[in-house]
């Protein structure tokens, strides 16, 4: 179980969070952030307060108590504990994508899509091809035959490659009209 004192902040390896003491670890690990008196940090944060003077000691409690659990992690723990954060802002990276007709190719907006999927390839949650093939339908503008070119590749139950390429197919079948479409309301691809 870790042991960290106030007098030395560091413990030895054996005293963090491996896998196989979780429940001493956290019995102390809270008996910690109770003596520091920021328990409610792991058992229910408190939300950000309005003022700014409130949200500087939040912000210093916080950084406390993730001082007090992070220092109490062992090497390996640490670093699926760094895994997760990294993974969770490839994912905020991730739903900002949006695939502009306009200025690139489903194909390329896809290859975009994969390299996110690399990236997380590590993480509990896999980002696979049917995540992908809702992101692109997602994606589409939603604005005059569009609505249809959704619609259609809504209703496909193929993989994604079957999409890609009826998605492909209708931007060529329909090159004009969905031009037209785009150029007419280019506001409404930046609403997406």
């Amino acid at each position: 179980m870790p042991v960290i004192s106030k007098s030395s902040e560091s413990s030895t390896e054996s005293s963090k969070l491996v896998y196989d003491n979780f429940y001493e670890w956290k019995l102390e690990t809270q008996k910690e952030l109770a003596a520091a008196g920021i328990s409610e940090w792991v058992i229910d944060p408190p939300a950000l307060p309005a003022t700014a003077s409130l949200q500087l000691a939040w912000r210093k409690e916080q950084k406390e108590a993730q001082k007090i659990v992070v220092s109490s992690l062992s090497t390996v723990i640490f670093k699926k504990y760094q895994d997760l954060i990294n993974a969770g802002n490839i994912k905020e990276e991730l739903g900002k994508e949006v695939y502009n007709p306009s200025i690139e190719s489903a194909n390329d907006y896809v290859s975009r899509l994969r390299k996110y999927r690399l990236r997380l390839s590590g993480d509990t949650h896999l980002f696979t091809d049917a995540d992908i093939k809702a992101k692109l339908i997602a994606s589409l503008p939603r604005l005059g035959d569009w609505k249809i070119v959704r619609s259609a590749l809504q209703n496909n139950p193929g993989d994604l490659e079957a999409v890609l390429h009826q998605l492909i197919k209708y931007q060529l079948q329909w090159k004009d009209e969905l031009k037209v479409a785009l150029t007419a309301e280019p506001t409404a691809i930046e609403a997406n």
